[in-house]
């Protein structure tokens, strides 16, 4: 609850937020706390291929879809036009797709979800564990550099990162 309060009080409101794209949401609590805080003003869409991600208490089943974020898919509008959200949140979830082909796709399905003017918060882990399964780690610069070239723009933030916990 407290990263949505943090992320609602410093990227939402200052920057008139009303879509969210949270992609590997897993049990959706961020999500369901983002919408709390709002007092469901904010649409929040979740992604997450875990099958039973459907079942969580937190998850709102008609903006939840289980499918891989590393193969194509568009969210469409009653238009037939992709859905273009304001917010992209991914935590923890870059580290899980397979570099190459697979994080090319990934990238292009946030392309056609976001405009000009979409901010995306992100982390990923730094570092391959015991019981981890992260085919793509990078430190953070190789991961600046690496969005860099695939089109996106690294900004500051007030959010911190700490490249020493493990």
């Amino acid at each position: 609850k407290a990263l949505a309060q943090e992320i609602y009080d410093k990227l939402i409101i200052p920057n008139n937020c009303k879509t969210v794209l949270e992609l590997g949401s897993g049990a959706g609590s961020l999500a369901f706390f983002l919408r709390e805080i709002s007092k469901n003003t904010l649409t929040v869409v979740t992604l997450d291929g875990n099958k039973e991600s459907i079942n969580s208490p937190y998850i709102e089943k008609d903006y939840h879809f289980i499918l891989r974020t590393d193969r194509e898919y568009n969210l469409l509008d009653e238009n037939n036009n992709n859905v273009k959200f304001d917010l992209v949140l991914s935590f923890e979830h870059f580290e899980h797709i397979t570099a190459g082909e697979n994080f090319s796709i990934f990238l292009q399905n946030i392309e056609n979800h976001i405009s000009k003017n979409t901010l995306i918060l992100a982390s990923a882990s730094l570092q391959q564990g015991p019981g981890y399964w992260h085919p793509n780690i990078k430190s953070y610069e190789d991961w600046s550099l690496f969005l860099i070239e695939n089109r996106f723009e690294m900004m500051d933030s007030n959010f911190v990162r700490d490249d020493t916990v493990p």
